[in-house]
This record gives C-alpha cells, structure tokens and sequence, in this order.
C-alpha cells in the first residue's frame, strides 16, 4: 500500500513535470522588459525581477536591459529612481545585481 502510494505520487508528479517542460514559455528580451519598467513605468521588482526569477529571460537579456540602463543613469543610484524602485531599495538592487553577475566593474560611460 504504502510502497503504491509513493510510485502514484511519483507518477503524478513526473507527468506534472513533463508537462510543464513540454509547455512553450515566452522568453522576454531585453527592449520588451525596458518597455515594461521604463517606458510603462513599472516596478522592476514587480515586473523585471519577477520574468528573470521565474527563466523566462536569459542573464545576458538582463545583463543588457542594466548596461542600458547604467549609460542612461550614470549612477547607480539613478539607476534605482529609473528602474521605479524606491530609495530604501538601493542595497536590495546591489545586492540582486552582485548575487547574479549582472553589475558591471566599469559601467560604460556615454560620451556627448
């Protein structure tokens, strides 16, 4: 019985798997997320973030979407006001940017 009961869930959950490695996922590039927090101004943390947590874009797409965003902010600060985020989340978008090898050791300066 109890042995059954194992090999069902078992079962069960490898169909649920399957299936969920079968289904297609829309994969959001790097113009799509600047217009979803930049132009639409949306919470990165509400929008951003959350395509990036759940793979339904790649770190290089994210990598750029904050390259973008560093040439037009200079700052990282100003990057926090322009992503939407509120100053108190400052240390959180460091350390996001740290944890998943997103920030740049020279970000790229824009030349007039």
């Amino acid at each position: 019985m109890f042995q059954e009961r194992i090999m069902r869930t078992y079962v069960e959950s490898s169909a649920t798997a399957a299936s969920l490695v079968s289904s297609p996922k829309h994969s959001y590039s790097e113009s799509e997320i600047w217009r979803m927090v930049i132009l639409d101004r949306r919470s990165f943390w509400d929008t951003g973030y959350m395509v990036f947590m759940s793979h339904d874009t790649r770190r290089e797409e994210m990598r750029n979407f904050f390259r973008h965003a560093f040439l037009k902010a200079r700052t990282i600060e100003g990057v926090n006001a322009l992503i939407n985020s509120p100053p108190h989340e400052l240390k959180r978008l460091k350390n996001f940017l740290r944890r998943y090898r997103l920030r740049m050791v020279n970000p790229p300066l824009q030349l007039h």
